[in-house]
Protein backbone atom coordinates (compact mmCIF):
# COMPACT_ATOMS: atom_id res chain seq x y z
CA UNK A 1 0.00 0.00 0.00
CA UNK A 2 1.82 3.27 -1.37
CA UNK A 3 0.32 6.49 0.29
CA UNK A 4 0.99 10.14 -0.39
CA UNK A 5 1.93 12.56 -1.01
CA UNK A 6 -1.17 13.27 -3.56
CA UNK A 7 -2.89 9.21 -3.66
CA UNK A 8 -3.30 5.98 -2.18
CA UNK A 9 -2.62 2.99 -4.20
CA UNK A 10 -2.96 -0.61 -3.40
CA UNK A 11 -5.10 -3.79 -4.14
CA UNK A 12 -7.76 -1.75 -4.24
CA UNK A 13 -9.03 1.82 -5.01
CA UNK A 14 -10.94 3.87 -3.03
CA UNK A 15 -12.80 7.03 -4.14
CA UNK A 16 -10.25 10.28 -5.01
CA UNK A 17 -12.49 12.31 -3.28
CA UNK A 18 -12.43 10.46 -0.29
CA UNK A 19 -8.62 10.00 -0.58
CA UNK A 20 -8.35 13.55 -1.63
CA UNK A 21 -9.59 14.81 1.80
CA UNK A 22 -8.32 12.35 3.82
CA UNK A 23 -4.62 13.31 2.89
CA UNK A 24 -5.28 16.93 2.98
CA UNK A 25 -6.54 16.84 6.28
CA UNK A 26 -4.12 13.78 7.81
CA UNK A 27 -2.74 15.92 10.66
CA UNK A 28 -6.30 17.15 11.71
CA UNK A 29 -8.71 15.89 13.87
CA UNK A 30 -11.77 16.53 12.07
CA UNK A 31 -12.40 17.36 8.20
CA UNK A 32 -15.25 18.27 5.90
CA UNK A 33 -16.37 15.80 3.43
CA UNK A 34 -19.46 15.34 1.27
CA UNK A 35 -20.64 18.58 3.48
CA UNK A 36 -20.61 16.56 7.15
CA UNK A 37 -17.96 16.93 9.58
CA UNK A 38 -16.61 13.81 10.64
CA UNK A 39 -13.34 12.42 12.62
CA UNK A 40 -10.22 12.08 10.03
CA UNK A 41 -9.49 8.86 11.58
CA UNK A 42 -13.24 8.02 10.19
CA UNK A 43 -11.95 8.96 6.79
CA UNK A 44 -8.71 7.11 6.95
CA UNK A 45 -10.53 4.06 8.06
CA UNK A 46 -12.69 3.99 4.72
CA UNK A 47 -9.95 4.70 2.73
CA UNK A 48 -8.35 1.41 3.83
CA UNK A 49 -11.10 -0.57 4.03
CA UNK A 50 -11.27 0.12 0.09
CA UNK A 51 -7.97 -0.36 -0.69
CA UNK A 52 -6.75 -3.28 1.65
CA UNK A 53 -8.06 -6.35 0.61
CA UNK A 54 -11.18 -8.17 2.71
CA UNK A 55 -9.33 -10.33 5.41
CA UNK A 56 -5.68 -8.92 5.23
CA UNK A 57 -3.85 -10.08 7.41
CA UNK A 58 -0.13 -8.56 6.79
CA UNK A 59 0.36 -4.93 4.74
CA UNK A 60 3.59 -2.88 4.05
CA UNK A 61 3.06 0.23 4.02
CA UNK A 62 5.18 2.85 1.91
CA UNK A 63 4.81 6.77 2.78
CA UNK A 64 7.03 9.72 1.61
CA UNK A 65 10.22 9.98 3.15
CA UNK A 66 9.68 13.62 4.19
CA UNK A 67 6.30 12.56 6.00
CA UNK A 68 7.20 13.72 10.07
CA UNK A 69 6.60 10.14 12.87
CA UNK A 70 3.13 11.66 13.99
CA UNK A 71 1.40 11.32 10.88
CA UNK A 72 3.33 7.70 9.95
CA UNK A 73 2.25 6.70 13.08
CA UNK A 74 -1.39 7.69 12.47
CA UNK A 75 -2.01 6.06 9.56
CA UNK A 76 0.12 2.87 10.40
CA UNK A 77 -2.49 2.82 13.49
CA UNK A 78 -5.62 2.66 11.62
CA UNK A 79 -3.88 0.11 9.49
CA UNK A 80 -3.47 -2.12 12.24
CA UNK A 81 -7.03 -2.12 13.14
CA UNK A 82 -7.60 -3.55 10.01
CA UNK A 83 -4.29 -5.62 9.43
CA UNK A 84 -2.58 -7.20 12.08
CA UNK A 85 0.80 -7.07 11.05
CA UNK A 86 2.06 -3.68 9.26
CA UNK A 87 5.35 -3.34 7.69
CA UNK A 88 6.26 0.39 7.28
CA UNK A 89 8.92 1.83 5.29
CA UNK A 90 9.72 5.51 3.74
CA UNK A 91 10.20 5.52 0.17
CA UNK A 92 13.89 7.17 -0.22
CA UNK A 93 16.14 4.25 1.79
CA UNK A 94 15.82 0.90 0.18
CA UNK A 95 16.05 2.34 -3.61
CA UNK A 96 19.50 2.73 -2.84
CA UNK A 97 20.12 -1.30 -2.33
CA UNK A 98 21.11 -1.27 -6.02
CA UNK A 99 24.00 1.01 -5.71
CA UNK A 100 21.86 3.98 -7.19
CA UNK A 101 21.56 7.25 -5.45
CA UNK A 102 17.61 8.06 -5.18
CA UNK A 103 16.31 11.56 -6.06
CA UNK A 104 12.67 11.86 -4.10
CA UNK A 105 10.33 14.62 -5.51
CA UNK A 106 8.23 16.18 -2.83
CA UNK A 107 5.63 19.13 -3.14
CA UNK A 108 7.57 21.45 -1.38
CA UNK A 109 11.09 19.95 -1.41
CA UNK A 110 13.76 17.41 -3.15
CA UNK A 111 15.34 14.58 -1.01
CA UNK A 112 18.80 12.88 -2.44
CA UNK A 113 19.89 9.89 -0.64
CA UNK A 114 23.28 8.66 -1.40
CA UNK A 115 23.73 4.37 -1.01
CA UNK A 116 25.64 5.00 2.27
CA UNK A 117 22.54 6.98 3.37
CA UNK A 118 23.59 10.31 3.30
CA UNK A 119 20.70 12.93 2.62
CA UNK A 120 20.15 16.30 1.47
CA UNK A 121 17.14 18.51 1.19
CA UNK A 122 16.35 21.06 -1.64
CA UNK A 123 13.41 23.18 -1.47
CA UNK A 124 11.29 23.54 -4.29
CA UNK A 125 10.33 26.97 -3.61
CA UNK A 126 12.65 28.49 -6.51
CA UNK A 127 12.09 28.72 -10.07
CA UNK A 128 12.04 24.89 -11.48
CA UNK A 129 15.54 25.67 -13.33
CA UNK A 130 17.50 26.92 -10.19
CA UNK A 131 15.95 23.30 -8.24
CA UNK A 132 17.48 21.54 -10.96
CA UNK A 133 20.73 22.90 -10.65
CA UNK A 134 20.47 22.59 -6.68
CA UNK A 135 19.70 19.01 -7.13
CA UNK A 136 22.77 18.61 -9.70
CA UNK A 137 25.01 20.32 -7.21
CA UNK A 138 24.55 17.68 -4.99
CA UNK A 139 24.84 14.60 -7.49
CA UNK A 140 28.60 14.56 -8.76
CA UNK A 141 30.62 11.80 -9.22
CA UNK A 142 27.40 9.63 -9.53
CA UNK A 143 27.03 6.49 -11.73
CA UNK A 144 23.46 5.50 -10.82
CA UNK A 145 20.46 7.93 -10.41
CA UNK A 146 16.82 6.45 -9.28
CA UNK A 147 14.02 9.50 -9.65
CA UNK A 148 11.04 8.87 -7.46
CA UNK A 149 8.23 10.35 -9.44
CA UNK A 150 4.88 10.20 -6.98
CA UNK A 151 2.11 10.70 -8.72
CA UNK A 152 -0.31 14.07 -8.48
CA UNK A 153 2.32 16.67 -7.76
CA UNK A 154 1.79 19.66 -9.94
CA UNK A 155 5.60 20.06 -12.27
CA UNK A 156 7.24 16.95 -10.64
CA UNK A 157 7.13 14.83 -14.14
CA UNK A 158 8.35 18.05 -15.90
CA UNK A 159 11.53 18.33 -12.93
CA UNK A 160 12.07 14.31 -13.65
CA UNK A 161 12.43 14.69 -16.69
CA UNK A 162 14.70 17.87 -16.86
CA UNK A 163 16.80 16.45 -14.29
CA UNK A 164 17.33 13.13 -15.73
CA UNK A 165 18.01 15.00 -19.43
CA UNK A 166 20.86 16.58 -17.84
CA UNK A 167 22.06 13.36 -15.66
CA UNK A 168 22.24 11.77 -19.00
CA UNK A 169 24.03 14.35 -20.81
CA UNK A 170 26.78 13.27 -18.00
CA UNK A 171 26.56 9.98 -18.66
CA UNK A 172 24.71 9.00 -15.66
CA UNK A 173 22.29 5.94 -15.69
CA UNK A 174 18.97 7.34 -14.58
CA UNK A 175 15.87 5.11 -13.83
CA UNK A 176 12.68 7.12 -13.71
CA UNK A 177 9.73 5.01 -10.83
CA UNK A 178 6.20 5.94 -10.21
CA UNK A 179 3.44 5.02 -7.29
CA UNK A 180 2.83 2.06 -9.17
CA UNK A 181 6.17 1.08 -10.13
CA UNK A 182 6.81 1.08 -6.02
CA UNK A 183 4.31 -0.86 -5.39
CA UNK A 184 4.66 -3.61 -7.55
CA UNK A 185 8.29 -3.56 -6.56
CA UNK A 186 7.34 -4.26 -2.60
CA UNK A 187 4.76 -6.79 -3.71
CA UNK A 188 7.49 -8.66 -6.23
CA UNK A 189 10.11 -8.34 -3.02
CA UNK A 190 9.97 -11.68 -1.39
CA UNK A 191 12.19 -10.88 1.14
CA UNK A 192 10.19 -8.62 3.44
CA UNK A 193 9.30 -10.47 6.21
CA UNK A 194 6.92 -9.80 8.55
CA UNK A 195 8.04 -10.97 12.11
CA UNK A 196 5.96 -8.94 14.05
CA UNK A 197 3.20 -10.90 16.48
CA UNK A 198 -0.49 -10.43 15.73
CA UNK A 199 -1.80 -6.70 16.88
CA UNK A 200 1.83 -4.97 16.63
CA UNK A 201 3.91 -3.46 13.83
CA UNK A 202 6.80 -4.74 12.04
CA UNK A 203 9.82 -2.53 10.32
CA UNK A 204 12.65 -4.10 7.88
CA UNK A 205 15.73 -1.91 7.37
CA UNK A 206 17.24 -1.51 3.81
CA UNK A 207 19.55 -4.26 3.57
CA UNK A 208 16.63 -6.76 3.42
CA UNK A 209 14.92 -5.18 0.02
CA UNK A 210 15.74 -4.72 -3.16
CA UNK A 211 15.08 -2.26 -5.72
CA UNK A 212 11.57 -0.85 -3.69
CA UNK A 213 10.67 2.48 -1.72
CA UNK A 214 11.62 1.82 1.83
CA UNK A 215 12.88 3.10 4.48
CA UNK A 216 14.37 6.65 5.62
CA UNK A 217 17.04 4.52 7.82
CA UNK A 218 17.08 1.14 9.44
CA UNK A 219 15.14 0.70 13.04
CA UNK A 220 17.14 -0.98 16.02
CA UNK A 221 16.44 -1.77 18.87
CA UNK A 222 17.83 0.64 22.01
CA UNK A 223 19.57 -1.08 24.79
CA UNK A 224 20.84 -0.42 28.22
CA UNK A 225 20.23 3.39 29.23
CA UNK A 226 19.15 4.54 26.08
CA UNK A 227 16.24 1.93 25.86
CA UNK A 228 15.14 3.52 29.59
CA UNK A 229 15.99 6.96 28.78
CA UNK A 230 15.39 6.89 25.27
CA UNK A 231 17.71 9.66 24.61
CA UNK A 232 21.14 7.16 23.87
CA UNK A 233 20.68 5.12 20.90
CA UNK A 234 22.90 4.91 17.69
CA UNK A 235 22.94 6.25 14.89
CA UNK A 236 20.45 3.68 13.63
CA UNK A 237 17.16 5.53 15.22
CA UNK A 238 14.40 6.20 13.09
CA UNK A 239 14.72 9.91 11.78
CA UNK A 240 12.69 12.50 10.33
CA UNK A 241 13.99 15.73 8.91
CA UNK A 242 12.98 19.41 10.31
CA UNK A 243 12.81 21.75 7.74
CA UNK A 244 12.84 25.47 9.22
CA UNK A 245 13.42 28.29 6.91
CA UNK A 246 16.57 27.53 4.75
CA UNK A 247 17.79 24.79 7.53
CA UNK A 248 16.90 21.42 7.31
CA UNK A 249 18.90 18.74 9.83
CA UNK A 250 17.66 15.18 11.32
CA UNK A 251 15.62 14.23 14.76
CA UNK A 252 14.53 11.53 15.94
CA UNK A 253 11.01 10.59 14.57
CA UNK A 254 9.51 10.08 17.62
CA UNK A 255 10.93 13.06 19.67
CA UNK A 256 8.60 16.51 19.61
CA UNK A 257 9.58 19.36 17.65
CA UNK A 258 7.59 22.88 18.73
CA UNK A 259 9.25 26.33 18.47
CA UNK A 260 10.10 28.72 20.98
CA UNK A 261 9.97 32.47 20.79
CA UNK A 262 9.88 33.29 24.65
CA UNK A 263 12.32 33.11 27.20
CA UNK A 264 16.02 33.05 27.53
CA UNK A 265 18.08 33.10 24.22
CA UNK A 266 16.73 33.34 20.20
CA UNK A 267 14.31 32.07 18.78
CA UNK A 268 14.88 28.46 17.97
CA UNK A 269 13.31 25.02 17.44
CA UNK A 270 13.09 22.90 20.73
CA UNK A 271 13.36 18.95 19.76
CA UNK A 272 12.15 16.77 22.89
CA UNK A 273 13.20 13.81 23.34
CA UNK A 274 10.06 11.35 23.70
CA UNK A 275 11.08 9.33 27.41
CA UNK A 276 12.47 12.90 29.24
CA UNK A 277 12.02 16.18 28.71
CA UNK A 278 15.09 17.53 30.02
CA UNK A 279 16.71 15.88 26.94
CA UNK A 280 16.23 18.12 23.85
CA UNK A 281 18.29 19.21 20.72
CA UNK A 282 17.88 23.01 20.16
CA UNK A 283 18.09 24.40 16.53
CA UNK A 284 18.81 27.86 15.96
CA UNK A 285 19.59 29.76 12.77
CA UNK A 286 21.21 32.93 11.20
CA UNK A 287 22.02 34.57 7.87
CA UNK A 288 25.41 35.93 7.43
CA UNK A 289 27.86 36.75 4.43
CA UNK A 290 28.69 33.63 2.45
CA UNK A 291 32.46 34.90 2.69
CA UNK A 292 32.36 34.75 6.96
CA UNK A 293 34.62 32.45 8.14
CA UNK A 294 34.73 30.26 11.17
CA UNK A 295 37.44 32.88 13.11
CA UNK A 296 34.66 35.92 12.40
CA UNK A 297 31.67 33.52 14.02
CA UNK A 298 33.88 32.82 16.93
CA UNK A 299 34.59 36.59 17.53
CA UNK A 300 31.54 37.30 17.35
CA UNK A 301 29.84 34.94 19.84
CA UNK A 302 32.88 35.66 22.11
CA UNK A 303 31.91 39.41 21.92
CA UNK A 304 27.62 38.45 22.88
CA UNK A 305 28.65 35.77 25.11
CA UNK A 306 31.36 37.77 27.21
CA UNK A 307 28.27 40.65 27.77
CA UNK A 308 26.37 38.18 29.47
CA UNK A 309 25.90 37.52 33.36
CA UNK A 310 29.20 35.68 35.14
CA UNK A 311 28.42 31.74 34.99
CA UNK A 312 25.89 31.72 32.45
CA UNK A 313 28.16 30.28 29.87
CA UNK A 314 31.79 28.46 29.83
CA UNK A 315 33.99 26.22 28.10
CA UNK A 316 33.91 27.98 24.95
CA UNK A 317 36.34 26.86 22.46
CA UNK A 318 37.07 28.92 19.14
CA UNK A 319 38.58 26.03 16.60
CA UNK A 320 37.05 23.14 17.57
CA UNK A 321 36.09 20.36 15.40
CA UNK A 322 32.71 18.24 15.67
CA UNK A 323 30.93 15.65 13.81
CA UNK A 324 33.97 16.10 11.19
CA UNK A 325 32.78 20.07 10.69
CA UNK A 326 34.73 22.77 12.09
CA UNK A 327 32.80 24.30 14.93
CA UNK A 328 32.43 27.00 17.54
CA UNK A 329 31.21 24.89 21.09
CA UNK A 330 30.21 26.54 24.49
CA UNK A 331 28.34 25.24 27.32
CA UNK A 332 24.91 27.40 28.09
CA UNK A 333 24.57 26.71 32.01
CA UNK A 334 20.84 26.96 33.35
CA UNK A 335 19.50 26.30 36.62
CA UNK A 336 18.87 22.11 36.40
CA UNK A 337 20.32 21.59 32.73
CA UNK A 338 23.42 22.57 30.40
CA UNK A 339 23.19 23.26 26.73
CA UNK A 340 26.19 22.16 25.06
CA UNK A 341 26.01 24.13 21.76
CA UNK A 342 28.20 23.76 18.55
CA UNK A 343 28.12 26.53 16.24
CA UNK A 344 28.80 25.49 12.07
CA UNK A 345 28.56 27.51 9.00
CA UNK A 346 27.08 26.41 5.77
CA UNK A 347 26.64 28.51 2.80
CA UNK A 348 25.83 31.79 4.23
CA UNK A 349 24.18 30.52 7.09
CA UNK A 350 25.12 30.11 10.86
CA UNK A 351 23.64 27.11 12.46
CA UNK A 352 23.87 26.26 15.98
CA UNK A 353 23.10 22.86 17.64
CA UNK A 354 22.25 22.97 21.12
CA UNK A 355 22.36 19.26 23.25
CA UNK A 356 20.22 19.85 26.17
CA UNK A 357 20.72 17.26 29.26
CA UNK A 358 20.28 17.66 32.90
CA UNK A 359 23.55 19.02 34.46
CA UNK A 360 24.71 15.94 36.51
CA UNK A 361 24.24 13.43 33.41
CA UNK A 362 25.95 13.35 29.98
CA UNK A 363 24.90 14.96 27.10
CA UNK A 364 22.63 12.73 24.32
CA UNK A 365 25.79 12.41 22.36
CA UNK A 366 25.17 10.26 19.22
CA UNK A 367 21.44 12.62 18.44
CA UNK A 368 23.31 15.35 18.58
CA UNK A 369 26.31 14.01 16.64
CA UNK A 370 23.89 13.88 13.89
CA UNK A 371 22.34 16.92 13.85
CA UNK A 372 25.59 18.25 13.77
CA UNK A 373 26.35 16.00 10.64
CA UNK A 374 23.60 16.67 8.84
CA UNK A 375 22.14 20.57 9.61
CA UNK A 376 23.04 22.16 6.44
CA UNK A 377 21.48 25.35 4.23
CA UNK A 378 18.75 24.31 1.68
CA UNK A 379 19.86 25.63 -1.40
Amino acid sequence: MVIGPSAVRGPGAADPALVSVALECVDERLAVYDDRIVAVRRLWCDVVQAVCPEGCESVVLVVPTWWPGSRVEFVEGVLIDVCARVVVLRRGGALCSGGSTVVELGPDCVVVQSPDGERSVVSRSDRAEFVVEAVLATLSAIARVVIDVPGGLGGVEQLAEELARRLRRRNVEVSLVDDDAVRCAVEADRRVDFVASPRRRARVDRPRLAVVAGALVTVAALSGAAAATGVGASDDVDVAWVIEGRLAVEVPADWTVERVTVGPGSARVRVISAMDERFAVHVTQARVPDHETMQATAETLKAALDAQPDGAFADFVADDRKADRPAVTYTEVRSEVAVDWVVVLDRGLRIAIGCQHPRAEPAIGPICERAVRTAHAIP
